[in-house]
Parts: C-alpha cells; structure tokens; sequence
C-alpha cells in the first residue's frame, strides 16, 4: 500500500505515469499543480474516477491557487494533519513532480 503525492499538474507525462502505476490499494494525494486536476467537471477528473484507489486534494494548495471552491465534490479534501495522517497509514510513499 502506497500513498503516492503527486505535485505535476493534469496535463503532463508524470501524472499519466503515476496514474498508470497506482495500485488498487493505493492512495493518491493531489498537491501542488495536481489539485487543478481535482475541479468539478474537468477532463482530468474523469481521469481520477476511472482510476483506482482513494483520492485526496491538498486543501491548503488548492486555496493557495484559487481553486478550493471549485473542488469536486467527489474527493475529499484535506488539511495538513490528515495528510500527516495518511502519512502514518501507509507503509510508504512515492512523490511525483
């Protein structure tokens, strides 16, 4: 079980790739330019329903880019300690850039 963080926005190879190797088990906390990915209606979250796995925005990052009240209502978003939490629950992580 691993909690990947990816920080790379919708529209590069690196969150394809990591995509590509979530596993069913697996996390997935969106932060940085990822969070765009998370907006209600946008071709990119049609891309995180289909894929497996939990799904999580960084809240502080989505407000930071002016996003955090056009959130899917589908992923949960979470502060820092949650994410410290996550941190905890998963037996490793793997960032993305």
């Amino acid at each position: 079980m691993l909690l990947h963080c990816l920080s790379a926005g919708p529209d590069s190879l690196t969150f394809r790739d990591c995509l590509r190797m979530r596993g069913d088990d697996d996390a997935l906390l969106l932060m940085g330019d990822a969070v765009y990915a998370a907006l209600a209606g946008s071709e990119s979250l049609n891309t995180l329903n289909v894929a497996s796995g939990l799904v999580f925005v960084l809240m502080p990052d989505a407000q930071a880019r002016g996003v955090d009240s056009r959130l899917s209502d589908g992923i949960a978003a979470i502060g820092m300690a949650e994410f410290v939490a996550l941190s905890e629950r998963y037996s490793a992580q793997q960032a993305w850039f």
